[in-house]
């Protein structure tokens, strides 16, 4: 796909060339308010299944993953896809929200805000970035064949808990396990939370290790920081920007609380 250009003036330097994301355009129209070098900007993509233009207004799964980030396919789709059964049940929306190529996908939207038009997300991924799958020789027992297990932190343990909630998942998304018949109802404690059992917090104070601290997560004032869960006492691990690791809990204010 090709990647559009365009020319904004920046202060204190000459025309800059400055690289749109995928799908994007500079925003115009009488409305618009000119904000010197920082340009609203408006989005469209289009559905990888009918080919069809996905409109802003309405949400699209997201695969972050496949087509180098930039794979959407529109509700109909993903919900046809299901239907026809190239996509089970326990894989589809209201299960793990697999990709054709099985991958956890994200349901995303855009919002007007501040005359343009800010990507939000609807829901995060199944089991969040936290969610492992486990090798074989970790698990207690092989997993059936044509599976995996995945596991992940029990949302209904203490916040210090180390305990785990584990599942086959098939690697094959058309398929179920034998765990989920075709005609039963899927219960939220089959699958974890969207976004993974911890929680989502508001950076009160920037952090930023040193570069041989490789293990933690640096972010800065005002950061929302997802995934967010104790690992003892003082420490907390959670995610930010795509990237993962420990950072003080004392930096941090849950999402919510004043």
């Amino acid at each position: 796909m090709p990647t559009d250009t365009s020319s904004l003036d920046v202060p204190g330097s000459s025309k800059l060339q400055v690289a749109l994301p995928p799908g994007a355009s500079l925003l115009q129209g009488p409305e618009i308010v000119d904000r010197g070098s920082l340009k609203p900007l408006t989005f469209s993509s289009v559905c990888e299944i009918c080919r069809l233009p996905i409109q802003p207004s309405t949400t699209r799964f997201h695969c972050p993953h496949c087509s180098t980030g930039n794979y959407e396919v529109c509700t109909n789709c993903y919900l046809k896809l299901e239907s026809t059964g190239k996509i089970s049940k326990e894989n589809g929306h209201q299960g793990w929200r697999r990709c054709l190529q099985g991958h956890r996908m994200v349901v995303a939207g855009f919002e007007d805000r501040d005359g343009g038009r800010k990507r939000i997300l609807v829901k995060d991924l199944v089991g969040g970035v936290a969610l492992r799958i486990e090798l074989p020789e970790s698990s207690t027992a092989a997993p059936p064949p044509g599976t995996q297990i995945w596991s992940w932190k029990d949302p209904a343990a203490g916040p210090l808990s180390k305990q785990r909630v584990s599942r086959p998942v098939t690697l094959s998304v058309a398929a179920s396990t034998s765990a989920t018949a075709a005609s039963s109802p899927l219960t939220s404690s089959r699958f974890p939370p969207s976004g993974g059992a911890g929680h989502s917090a508001r950076a009160i104070w920037a952090w930023f290790p040193t570069e041989d601290e490789r293990d933690e997560l640096s972010f800065p004032r005002g950061a929302d920081v997802r995934e967010a869960h104790a690992i003892n006492e003082e420490w907390f691990w959670g995610v930010y920007a795509g990237g993962t690791g420990m950072f003080p809990g004392a930096y941090i204010r849950a999402a919510g609380r004043e």
